[in-house]
């Protein structure tokens, strides 16, 4: 729900509150789906490895032999540490479960290429877990990520190099050491296969919160934090692309009238609470196309595209809008009350000169009483 610069919202205004709002929410909501997400990768992941454990675990059939048969327990073993650590993970504590589901498979890679050789393949799993420390420890944990992935690869290093045939306890034969290969491949191709998917699908996703991160901030680096309505920049990066476009437009500067007396009286509590309700109406009751943002203090500025006649017919109704009603903090007889000071750009003229003209015009509201339209100069024919 990224906005440009300036660019006007559906609905009129640059109404900012609500679509910072919303901007907002919708980017936590992404995050939640996201964290959610991750926690179902996470238990997958380790119920597939509880799998695998119990698969291996049944295949080690010569339970007679004494090394086969320790290679059932720890299996076994390997098939409880994986349900441990789904409860953990269910439990919200994803971070030691994530570095568990990576260092549990070391043990069992390590033990049954140490009985039947690293000729079997069992290293396989070591791989699988070198890839899925990306994505089951989550990405602010980096120093955990380097420390599993520094235990696996030292792991696969210490296989490669001390248990070789020669030093294996109980090895294969030729034939039974491929077959064994081979299935370990398999299970090794299809974690990766799978683990890239997830880790392709989790890039695309960070990618999409980055984005919707950025246009969060750029939203809030436009917005008045007081009003919610845009401030100055998209304000006159509206002024800037109308202008070069050539297009008609007046701008309005509005001052709330009386305003530091009203701070005076009610607190200045209430004067936030005043400029909320100016800005609120403001955004509410103007135009589809017009623009409107705070300039700064009690004065809020109004880009409005057309003609003078336009202008006037729109500022002459939104300056009733704001005195029918007060806010909340102050007393039905006190109404807040504006002065619009309006300038139609003049043909050749630069928009900093009308803005000039709005301000000087707004002064003479505020000379002849205030709670007034005065259209400036020459935009008055």
């Amino acid at each position: 729900m990224g906005v440009g610069q300036g660019e006007p919202l559906p609905g009129g205004a640059l109404r900012s509150t609500s679509d910072l709002a919303r901007a907002r929410y919708a980017l936590r909501e992404q995050q939640r789906r996201e964290d959610v997400r991750q926690g179902r990768v996470l238990q997958v992941y380790l119920a597939s490895g509880m799998v695998v454990a119990l698969y291996y675990m049944a295949h080690v059939t010569v339970l007679h032999d004494p090394h086969q048969r320790f290679l059932a327990w720890v299996a076994l073993a390997m098939a409880a540490a994986f349900g441990v650590t789904m409860v953990l993970a269910a439990r919200g504590m994803r971070s030691v479960a994530g570095v568990l589901a990576q260092v549990i498979p070391v043990v069992p890679a390590v033990a049954f290429s140490a009985v039947f050789s690293v000729e079997a393949g069992y290293t396989s799993l070591l791989f699988v877990s070198a890839l899925g420390a990306v994505v089951t420890i989550q990405a602010d944990h980096t120093r955990s990520r380097f420390a599993v992935i520094v235990i696996v690869l030292a792991s696969l290093v210490v296989v490669q190099v001390f248990l070789g045939r020669d030093h294996a306890l109980a090895p294969l034969g030729p034939h039974a050491t491929a077959q064994v290969a081979t299935v370990n491949r398999e299970v090794m191709t299809a974690g990766l296969f799978t683990l890239a998917l997830v880790l392709t699908r989790g890039v695309q996703t960070s990618r999409r919160l980055v984005e919707a991160s950025l246009a969060v901030s750029e939203l809030a680096a436009n917005t008045d934090p007081l009003t919610g309505l845009a401030n100055r920049r998209p304000v006159w990066e509206r002024v800037s692309e109308l202008e070069h476009e050539g297009k008609e437009f007046a701008l309005a500067l509005i001052d709330i009238d009386h305003f530091k007396r009203l701070n005076d009286e009610f607190g200045h509590d209430c004067g936030d609470e005043s400029l909320r309700h100016v800005a609120e109406v403001l955004a509410t009751h103007s135009r589809p196309d017009d623009v409107v943002g705070r300039w700064g203090g009690e004065e809020f500025v109004m880009v409005i595209p057309g003609g003078a006649h336009q202008a006037k017919a729109a500022s002459e109704r939104l300056r009733a809008d704001i005195a029918a009603v007060a806010p909340y903090c102050l007393r039905a007889d006190h109404p807040i009350t504006v002065s619009i000071g309006l300038a139609a750009r003049l043909e050749g003229e630069s928009a900093l000169a009308t803005l000039r003209r709005a301000d000087a015009a707004l002064y003479v509201a505020k000379d002849e009483g205030r709670n007034r339209v005065v259209v400036a100069g020459a935009a008055s024919g």
